[in-house]
């Protein structure tokens, strides 16, 4: 690749990959194991199978990343638990469901920031 290729794709954000074959390996099947589970444990308490949206995103945060700050299991555990208690609250107190959802996707960044 030439100089102004490399340069233009780092202007971007575009960086070569660093991370081995195996590493990619290891994170998609952590991620599959993950969700898996969530399903599972869900299916089988429940008796129905949820998964949040935001388990795709954990996932990927706890697989793909391990060593963000945003990806320590405490701080997993917590915001899952944070949004959903904001969530509830909204859902009570608002109507409007697209009022509400958005309502608590800011509220619940706003909470986790500060908590």
């Amino acid at each position: 690749m030439n100089h102004t290729a490399r340069k233009f794709l780092d202007l971007i954000g575009l960086k070569r990959q660093t991370v081995s074959h195996r590493e990619r390996l290891l994170t998609s099947l952590g991620g599959f194991c993950g969700i898996l589970g969530v399903y599972f444990v869900s299916d089988t308490i429940l008796g129905a199978a949820l998964i949040v949206a935001s388990m795709g995103a954990s996932a990927v945060l706890l697989f793909a990343v391990p060593h963000s700050a945003l990806a320590h299991p405490w701080n997993v555990f917590a915001d899952h638990l944070i949004s959903a208690v904001v969530g509830v609250v909204c859902a009570s107190l608002i109507a409007d469901t697209l009022i509400a959802s958005a309502v608590n996707v800011g509220a619940a960044i706003a909470a986790i920031h500060y908590l």
